[in-house]
């Protein structure tokens, strides 16, 4: 029974300290006093701004091949400007399972391959030291599928239209 209360707590919790450290950081209004002359505040300002949130995603179509720029963020949308890995994978439909229908391949660059998850549409990646990447999707046909961002716990979901 103890187990049971255990990961129903614990595996909640730790999900949402994954997205929402962030958004529990920036509440914290910590005086500038606080302790040695301001250094701890200085800390929990840094933290806060290096903690992950949802990566940005930007489509730029041309017939069946889309460009996707791959930006991942801190805080408030501010770019992290560090090196991350990432999930991207190409789906049917927002936040879905990785598919290779009406996709003939995705192609990642501006950074290091870690692994293939599935051929052509699952991959995770090392961002370059700025944190971006780029995503190219090429399309058997026109239609729409989506394009998925994982940074840490962080997952975002863009809409490729192909013509």
């Amino acid at each position: 029974m103890k187990k049971n209360v255990f990961f129903a707590v614990l595996v909640p919790l730790t999900l949402a300290l994954l997205c929402g450290v962030a958004f529990a950081l920036e509440d914290i209004d910590v005086p500038d006093d606080f302790y040695d002359g301001g250094t701890r505040k200085a800390q929990v300002d840094a933290l806060t701004a290096a903690v992950a949130d949802v990566p940005a995603a930007t489509a730029v179509t041309t017939g069946t091949t889309n460009t996707v720029a791959v930006v991942a963020q801190g805080q408030g949308a501010a770019a992290l400007a560090e090196r991350r890995v990432i999930r991207v994978w190409s789906a049917e439909t927002a936040y879905g399972a990785a598919s290779t229908n009406n996709i003939e391949s995705l192609t990642l660059s501006g950074g290091a391959a870690v692994s293939t998850t599935l051929a052509n549409v699952d991959y995770w990646y090392l961002t370059s030291a700025t944190g971006t990447a780029s995503a190219v999707l090429v399309a058997t046909a026109a239609g729409t599928n989506y394009l998925m961002v994982a940074d840490g716990g962080c997952v975002s979901s863009t809409a490729v239209v192909f013509e």
